[in-house]
């Protein structure tokens, strides 16, 4: 094969002749979408990926959200009338810390955020959406809360060792909890 004289372009080593027209098997294409593999710690809700937030961050909003839950609970003794407590283990203070507790839960979850994880810059999102949980999700994630420390709260250590950090109540209602868009982090 011989070059074509008027052609300006340099022939390069390993390169085919430059007449050569071939199938387009020798181009460079870049892999399918699907094929990429996400970022470790990310996950796609919807069309849009999001970072997971850490176990130990997790665990953190949890601790404020207790705090807040116990101070809440003291708060509604106080003004109910009850400032001594004989019993702390009678079966009416149960109940009724835990109606506060998982309608505190129940309330947040809707939202997307407790006042924890809001803190800590973290929110929840719909697997399938990455919008709020909404109403019926918020629910199924609060009975799975109550399951989870019902189990010695192996549901919440569940995200240990869960690919993406899912504890029980977030399978079950099909969630994340994932960082928050910095605009939405305070």
């Amino acid at each position: 094969m011989t070059p074509d004289p008027s052609s300006t372009e340099p022939r390069r080593s390993g390169a085919p002749g430059i007449r050569w027209q071939g199938d387009g098997a020798l181009r460079r294409t870049p892999p399918p979408a699907a094929a990429v593999a996400p970022a470790p710690g990310t996950v796609f809700a919807g069309a849009r990926p999001f970072l997971l937030a850490t176990v130990r961050r997790r665990a953190a909003g949890l601790c404020i959200d207790t705090f807040v839950k116990l101070v809440l609970i003291q708060f509604v003794l106080t003004v109910g009338g009850v400032t001594e407590i004989a019993d702390p283990i009678s079966p009416s203070l149960l109940i009724a810390g835990q109606l506060l507790s998982r309608g505190y839960d129940w309330i947040f979850f809707t939202r997307g955020w407790t006042p924890g994880l809001r803190l800590l810059g973290m929110r929840i999102v719909r697997a399938e959406s990455g919008e709020e949980p909404g109403q019926t999700r918020a629910l199924v994630r609060v009975l799975g809360c109550l399951l989870s420390e019902t189990a010695f709260a192996l549901g919440y250590a569940w995200a240990l060792w869960d690919r993406r950090r899912q504890t029980w109540q977030d399978k079950l209602a099909s969630t994340y909890v994932v960082m928050a868009p910095p605009e939405e982090r305070g």
